[in-house]
């Protein structure tokens, strides 16, 4: 049987697919109606020089604005080990050696969600993140 999950989820744009060169704060992804996030990243072409850096974070927050954003606990993050700091299994120095997708899963009650990229030294790198929301509260969206 197939099974179509169309209805059931919403995805959006949670960083514009670009080649960064500076720290970013991704697209404010309003979660309200649903219980969970998953954000899809898209790591491609980087170049990095005397060990820089890119860190990917997430920042949630109650206001539309994020003014009151707070970086994401890690007992609310779903894909790695519950002792891993997002930060640290996020931080791209050096080069990947073929475009990547990493999946991260949101679990927080925060109303809005941010992706963040932060540089060190001068790196450039090719980014893109959809935020894939489910469980909605009603269906069909």
């Amino acid at each position: 049987m197939k099974q179509d999950t169309c209805r059931d989820v919403k995805t959006v744009l949670a960083l514009a697919p670009d080649t960064y060169t500076d720290t970013a704060n991704g697209e404010i992804v309003d979660c309200e109606g649903f219980g969970g996030a998953t954000l899809a990243l898209l790591v491609g072409a980087a170049t990095y020089a005397d060990g820089a850096a890119f860190t990917v974070g997430l920042e949630h927050g109650d206001t539309a604005n994020l003014s009151d954003a707070t970086a994401v606990p890690n007992a609310q993050v779903v894909g790695m080990h519950a002792a891993e700091d997002l930060s640290a299994y996020l931080a791209y120095t050096e080069a990947p050696t073929a475009p990547q997708v990493v999946e991260i899963g949101y679990l927080g009650e925060k109303q809005y969600l941010r992706l963040t990229l932060t540089k060190t030294a001068s790196p450039s790198g090719v980014f893109g993140a959809v935020a894939t929301l489910q469980n909605p509260a009603r269906r069909p969206i």
